[in-house]
């Protein structure tokens, strides 16, 4: 069964798509078999994977409609293989948009990608869900498919003020509909030169504790270089600090995630 994880922000900015990518980059090339689903009308997931197109048949689109039935049908589940080998994507489309507006007629809509991931969870160790920066009925649903909500903030006060809105969404999510989902925070855009992203992160381990993860993403211009190439920094410039930080990432999402019994997102580790 594979572990199904949320990357969400309803702030734009905070490197969402740029983490999804690249910890599921970081994840294959370790070895693991990583499926990611582009559920952003936007499709950045998609075209920062060098995907600039959806496909003509068989995308994400159809697949959720068909999750959206009662008795889900699986067969358009085509994913495109990615970069590094074990790496697939179900690209986004931009007519999400209009499927989301439909979404709140649907009963039981916040089940269909759940429905949809049962049918191939056992094909991947890992499904990363790239979301759209808002806290809408898409994000309803990745929501509730999701086993862990993974945040990405930067450390400034504005968006560590907008986290307590996504908080009480998560826990509103796993009252109605989820009850095993948790959380937990990255710190990105991290500048180690600005006093003030010091100060935030500061009051970020002070604030969260164990749910914030003990890797901490950098400022580093090869990561928006690889979005402009198609590529996973892990491909793009795999001897760069974002590279090395995001493959430090994954091995500590894989030994949480291999000890789920533990305290904390760092109780692996200790």
């Amino acid at each position: 069964m594979s572990c199904v994880l949320a990357i969400v922000n309803q702030k734009g900015g905070v490197a969402k798509t740029t983490t999804c990518l690249s910890l599921g980059a970081s994840l294959a090339e370790q070895g693991q078999r990583v499926l990611l689903i582009d559920l952003d009308p936007q499709m950045n997931l998609s075209v920062s994977a060098g995907v600039r197109e959806p496909p003509d048949e068989g995308g994400i689109v159809a697949w959720l409609t068909w999750g959206l039935k009662e008795h889900g049908d699986h067969r358009s589940f085509m994913p495109l293989g990615l970069h590094p080998d074990g790496l697939a994507l179900v690209s986004g489309d931009p007519e999400l948009a209009a499927l989301e507006r439909q979404l709140p007629g649907i009963t039981r809509y916040e089940f269909g990608l759940h429905n949809l991931l049962g049918g191939v969870a056992s094909d991947y160790d890992y499904v990363l869900i790239d979301c759209s920066p808002s806290l809408g009925p898409l994000t309803v649903m990745a929501l509730t498919a999701a086993y862990h909500v993974v945040i990405p903030v930067t450390a400034d006060y504005l968006a560590a003020w907008g986290l307590m809105q996504l908080i009480t969404t998560i826990e509103t999510i796993k009252e109605r509909t989820n009850p095993i989902l948790d959380y937990s925070l990255l710190c990105v855009m991290f500048d180690r030169r600005n006093g003030i992203s010091r100060v935030m992160l500061e009051h970020l381990q002070g604030s969260f504790g164990d749910r914030l993860w003990r890797t901490v993403i950098g400022l580093d211009t090869r990561l928006r270089e690889a979005a402009v190439a198609g590529e996973p920094i892990v491909c793009y410039a795999p001897k760069s600090r974002a590279a090395q930080q995001y493959r430090q990432l994954a091995q500590e999402v894989m030994a949480f995630f291999e000890n789920r019994n533990g305290r904390g997102i760092h109780a692996a580790t200790r």
